[in-house]
């Protein structure tokens, strides 16, 4: 962290900026990761299943658990040791997985895909902290994304077995608010009144309640009392998994 120099300083409006720091943060092409990701299930001997669904998990016979899982072929059944439940948005779905009532709040999300002014192009800009924007490098796509704390979150709802966060995200009519994020951007930075939108990203994020009034991604790991061998697993934050694996760490198998 370090006090940003004058090429930095010019580009922003003085008068509604209190500080401005440089710092070095990464970014990745999820791309890549996910190449990346497949190699090492592979070479663990994981059997990957898309298009399936978990239906049910309970208690089986010696101790074990029994899980049900469907997809559009055929169903299958599992028995296990233990479940871990990473279904992110869709970690409730299933009752007997669910960590409990209103545990989660989903939002659906806007992200903007943009390209920027030329003296923009190897940087990343955050404004905090309040009802503010970030405009991030977006590897995968040679582009940037463009967020905003009151414009990206289109809708809010809680957590429950009973909607699909995903089939409520595909029914809904998604009109981009990207003028609006450019306009309120653009009182900050004036250069950015050449952002050019390439696409809106629409997405489903998922928080947990307790941290509904702030921008704090804490992890949930929790056992199940009625099934002890289930663990529900929610990270806000890619880098939550390695709170997963300190918290994996300390139980008693």
């Amino acid at each position: 962290l370090e006090p940003a120099d004058s090429s930095i300083r010019e580009l922003f409006e003085e008068r509604l900026i209190e500080d401005l720091f440089v710092v070095k943060e990464p970014t990745f092409d999820a791309n890549v990761l996910a190449e990346l990701m497949t190699i090492e299930l592979r070479k663990c001997g994981v059997e990957v299943m898309l298009n399936t669904e978990v239906t049910n998990v309970e208690q089986g016979g010696n101790g074990k658990l029994k899980a049900e899982v469907a997809s559009d072929a055929m169903v299958r059944g599992f028995t296990a040791d233990m479940v871990f439940n990473c279904s992110y948005s869709g970690v409730s779905r299933v009752a007997s997985l669910s960590p409990g009532p209103n545990v989660c709040r989903h939002e659906i999300a806007e992200l903007v895909l943009v390209r920027v002014p030329e003296q923009l192009r190897s940087v990343g800009i955050t404004v905090m902290d309040g009802p503010f924007f970030s405009l991030l490098p977006f590897p995968s796509r040679s582009a940037h994304t463009l967020s905003h704390v009151r414009y990206t979150p289109h809708q809010t709802f809680l957590d429950g077995t009973s909607e699909d966060p995903y089939e409520r995200l595909d029914s809904y009519v998604k009109e981009s608010r990207f003028d609006r994020m450019k306009r309120d951007a653009t009182r900050y930075v004036p250069s950015l009144s050449g952002l050019e939108r390439i696409e809106s990203l629409f997405e489903i994020k998922t928080v947990l309640v307790l941290n509904e009034n702030d921008d704090g991604r804490p992890i949930l790991f929790q056992r199940h009392q009625s099934l002890p061998g289930v663990y529900s697993v929610m990270g806000g934050k890619i880098d939550n998994v390695y709170d997963a694996l300190e918290s994996l760490t300390e139980q008693e198998f």
